[in-house]
Parts: C-alpha cells; sequence; structure tokens
C-alpha cells in the first residue's frame, strides 16, 4: 500500500509493504474478534491510516521528528475512544501464578498470561501505537510502516520486556473484555 498526502508544507509517501500487511492481517485485524491485540474499529491498516486523527498524528509526529539521528520511530496515539485489546498490560495487575515465562522472538523474553486464564481478559485500549521508518527520498517525506498496533507502545522487542517496561504478554488468541 502507498498512501500520498501533502500537508505542512511537505509531501508525504506512507508505504506499508506487503509482509508487514500480512503478518498485521493475521494479529490486529482479525474482523474486530474481542482477541488480544486485535483492533475493534478497523480491518485493516488503510482503515487506521483512513482515521484523519490518526494521519495527521503521525504526519505531525514525521515532521517534529525527521532532524533526529535515528531513521526508526515509535509512538502512542490516544484516540479518546476505544479502539481494541490491549496485546500486553501492567505486571503488577497480575499475580505470580497468573504468569509464565514467555519468548516473543528470538531476541527477547518476558512473562505473558498463561493460556489458561481465560478469565484474565485482555484489556481494551484507547490508544493507537506506530513503529515507522522514515527516510527522504526527492521530494517526499518517506514514511515506512513496520507496525501499528492497538494498545500501549512497547518499543522494540529486545532483551526482558517484562523488567524493562513493566509489561506481560497475552497470547493472541486470548480473549479481550
Amino acid at each position: 500500500m502507498i498512501l500520498e498526502k501533502e500537508l505542512y508544507g511537505l509531501k508525504f509517501r506512507i508505504i506499508v509493504r506487503h509482509a508487514t500487511n500480512r503478518r498485521l492481517e493475521g494479529t490486529c485485524f482479525r474482523s474486530q474478534k474481542r482477541l488480544a491485540g486485535n483492533f475493534s474499529h478497523w480491518n485493516s491498516v488503510e482503515d487506521v491510516l483512513g482515521n484523519q486523527i490518526v494521519l495527521d498524528r503521525l504526519l505531525l509526529h514525521v515532521k517534529e521528528s525527521r532532524s533526529g539521528y535515528s531513521p526508526n520511530f515509535m509512538f502512542c496515539i490516544n484516540l479518546g475512544c476505544i479502539v481494541g485489546w490491549e496485546s500486553t498490560d501492567y505486571v503488577g495487575n497480575y499475580a505470580p501464578s497468573d504468569l509464565e515465562a514467555f519468548g516473543p522472538n528470538h531476541r527477547s523474553q518476558g512473562l505473558r498470561i498463561k493460556m489458561d486464564r481465560s478469565h484474565l481478559l485482555a484489556p481494551k485500549t484507547f490508544m493507537v501505537s506506530i513503529l515507522y521508518e522514515f527516510k527522504v527520498e526527492k521530494d517526499f517525506q518517506v514514511i515506512i510502516i513496520h507496525s501499528i498496533y492497538p494498545g500501549q507502545c512497547i518499543g522494540k522487542l529486545v532483551g526482558d520486556i517484562t523488567v524493562n517496561t513493566g509489561r506481560v504478554f497475552f497470547d493472541w488468541n486470548h480473549p479481550g473484555a
């Protein structure tokens, strides 16, 4: 998907690669089902970016961040209304007996809610997190979306996520509130 927009006197090109789109379809855009990490109002990345508030805040974030040293950025938008269900939550909300060791990827570990604790529902959220890469190509401010998900931004999945952020994970199939 490629979206072009002009704002603040700048030309923006937003790119979502096919692999990113496919990954998000299996985690965040699952027919608005009440599941951890799933959006409740949108069925695609295009739908999220079609929300004027989300799009405006993304472009403003790029405009304000583009002079930074890092090409990779992440931020959260509070929309003030429920947008879906978190895939993480504050570790202090759960008893140690409800948690188990978990490896989100080969570079990270943390804790997650045990699979058989389906009575502990993934919380609803007002937040949208966006992870993107930024670069300038000719006349365009290019934004490559790497992830969009409902909930608190937890940053890169490196090291012990629970220790670093105070957050625990829910499995993608865990029910939402």
